[in-house]
C-alpha cells in the first residue's frame, strides 16, 4: 500500500520557541484507494474478455454454444479448417492442459482474431494468411502494447485484429 506523508502544520510550546519541542500533525494520503476503481474496472474488463475468449475456445473444442460470441453451428467447421491450415488446431484439448497458462492465453486470442475476421468482409484474405506472418504480428503486437505500463488485454486483440486487417489489404496489392 502506497502512502505519501504531508506535515500539515508545526506547533511550538514553550518559553523560548527556539528551544521548544516541535510537534507535528501528520496526515496521511493513501494513493491505493484513488488506484483500486482503474485496477478494479481493469480486472472486470479483462475478464469479461477472457470469458468470451473461453466461450470461443469451448466452441471448438467443447461443443460449447456460438450463439453468446456470434457464431452459428454452421461457422464451426469452416474455422476448425482454418485453424488446421495455420497449424493452430489439436484434435484435442488436453494439450492445453500440459501448456503454460500465457500460452494458452495467447492461443485463445489469436483464436478469436481469427473469429473476428471470419466474420468480416476481410474474410475472402483468410485463404492468403501465413502462419509465420500471422503469429510474427501476434508477437510484434503483443510486445508493443505490453510496453505501455497499464495496458488491457483488450487494447492488445484490437490491434492485433487491426494489424491483420492492414497487412491482409497490403497483400492484396502484391
Amino acid at each position: 500500500m502506497n502512502c505519501s506523508i504531508m506535515n500539515i502544520f508545526h506547533i511550538r510550546s514553550g518559553v523560548n520557541q527556539n528551544e521548544a519541542s516541535t510537534y507535528s500533525i501528520t496526515k496521511l494520503y493513501f494513493e491505493q484507494a484513488s488506484e483500486q476503481p482503474n485496477a478494479q474496472a481493469k480486472g472486470q474488463a479483462d475478464e469479461y474478455i477472457i470469458t468470451k475468449l473461453n466461450l470461443l475456445f469451448n466452441y471448438i473444442y467443447e461443443e460449447g454454444s456460438g450463439k453468446e460470441i456470434g457464431l452459428k453451428q454452421k461457422d464451426k467447421e469452416p474455422l476448425i479448417t482454418l485453424l488446421k491450415r495455420l497449424e493452430m488446431y489439436c484434435s484435442t484439448s488436453e494439450i492445453y492442459k500440459l501448456m503454460p497458462e500465457e500460452r494458452v492465453l495467447d492461443e485463445k486470442i489469436m483464436f478469436w482474431a481469427l473469429k473476428e475476421i471470419y466474420l468480416s468482409p476481410h474474410r475472402v484474405y483468410l485463404n492468403n494468411l501465413k502462419r509465420d506472418k500471422f503469429t510474427l504480428k501476434y508477437y510484434k503486437t503483443k510486445k508493443y502494447i505490453m510496453e505501455k505500463p497499464e495496458y488491457r488485454l483488450e487494447e492488445v486483440i484490437n490491434y492485433f485484429i487491426v494489424c491483420l486487417h492492414e497487412e491482409m489489404e497490403k497483400e492484396k496489392w502484391r
